[in-house]
């Protein structure tokens, strides 16, 4: 019994900025272009069942090449990543939107693609459907200029042929402008760090003065404290003299009482 057989027949880039039917395309179909690494970026493909023969439950995944490399799977933590994106769900199902090959197009297609997995659809004999990947390239794991080449693959089997296959060249040059100006911001940040500290060398060296101002004010305390000893020493001899002076007072009262009691009565 023949097997179906199919072809990669087209692709279009996409940037990653709205739903299946609103995201907006980087260029026409079929047109390379240059890929900033750490943005999120989709790229559509049109397969074509070319032998007429009906398929069931197959798994189609995407496969990368690096410059002149072999073609290894993607995953979530490959050079090139699928990532997820804010603007559709896995597994939605793409909207014909390219052309090219012929045959009836399968609608139930479970096409979007933004999660580690297989995308699993059905068709009949001849039919073609499309199936758009949600990706990021990781500057970690890649260099600028590299070559990016990108490939459906029937489970770990590349398909019969492939017309058109997109060739992606990585740009990390805004990323290293970004990396730049950071440090920039942190050195002029040092040096405005260093101003500061040299500000709280100045506020330190006033405190220190403070200090010492604080404690020649606690000096004349402590003087002022023995002046006001002695006042109170001063006072209380002030009050033992007047103690005294009262006794004497006291004295010539009764003296003088004796005197009148002699004068009116008589020794």
């Amino acid at each position: 019994m023949t097997s179906p057989s199919f072809t990669q027949v087209t692709f279009r880039g996409r940037n990653d900025n709205g739903s299946e039917s609103d995201a907006t395309w980087k260029d026409i179909q079929g047109a390379d272009w240059a890929q900033d690494s750490g943005l999120k970026f989709r790229v559509r493909f049109r397969i074509d069942e070319t032998n007429n023969r009906a398929w069931n439950n197959y798994s189609w995944n995407l496969y990368y090449q690096r410059n002149s490399g072999g073609y290894n799977v993607v995953t979530d933590s490959s050079p090139v990543q699928v990532t997820l994106s804010d603007y559709f769900s896995d597994g939605d199902d793409c909207i014909e939107r390219l052309s090219g090959g012929s045959g009836t197009f399968v609608s139930d297609n479970n096409g979007m693609k933004e999660a580690t997995g297989s995308i699993v659809n059905t068709g009949s004999a001849g039919y073609l459907f499309e199936v758009e990947f949600c990706l990021l390239l990781d500057a970690a794991q890649l260099a600028d200029n590299d070559t990016i080449n990108l490939r459906i693959y029937n489970g770990s089997s590349a398909i019969a042929t492939y017309t058109d296959t997109p060739v992606i060249t990585v740009n990390i040059a805004s990323q290293n402008i970004n990396e730049t100006a950071t440090l920039a911001v942190s050195n002029k940040t040092i040096g405005a760090l260093s101003e500061v500290n040299d500000q709280d060398s100045t506020i330190l060296t006033v405190s220190n003065k403070t200090i010492v101002a604080l404690s020649e004010v606690s000096d004349q305390d402590i003087t002022s404290l023995a002046v006001s000893n002695k006042t109170i020493e001063a006072i209380t001899n002030i009050n033992g003299q007047d103690l005294s002076i009262l006794n004497n007072y006291q004295n010539i009262i009764v003296l003088e009482s004796r005197v009148v009691e002699e004068t009116l009565y008589g020794a």
